[in-house]
């Protein structure tokens, strides 16, 4: 089944909440880049499945990786921890939550970044 129209919207407002809250971009420019990646995304070939959440996650790294190419922001989203290194996505348990990896401490769902503000 190719990416539902559903799936894209989801990704990109979750994924544009915490670009909005974490650097301070108007929600306009984080809605365009996370549809950005939510469309090279749904190009990559997964044999016409997108498991439930696989989907996002793979969104969110795509936004991630970006910004760390590109160098507009290396350790995106900051971990509120330690501040020097990035939280990592991670779909443990059937869920979205961006994750402290050196602590192994869950920080937030994806999309919520902004209650750590």
């Amino acid at each position: 089944m190719p990416v539902s129209g559903e799936q894209v919207r989801q990704a990109v407002s979750l994924i544009a909440r915490d670009l909005h809250a974490t650097l301070g971009w108007e929600l306009d420019r984080a809605e365009a880049e996370a549809l950005r990646a939510a469309q090279v995304v749904a190009e990559w070939d997964f044999d016409g499945f997108w498991p439930a959440d696989s989907y996002a996650l793979n969104v969110a790294q795509q936004v991630q990786q970006w910004l760390h190419d590109t160098h507009q922001h290396v350790t995106w989203p900051p971990c509120p921890r330690h501040l020097r290194h990035p939280l990592w996505l991670d779909d443990a348990h059937n869920r979205l939550v961006w994750r402290c990896a050196q602590d192994a401490v869950d920080v937030a769902p994806l999309g919520s970044l902004a209650l750590l503000q």
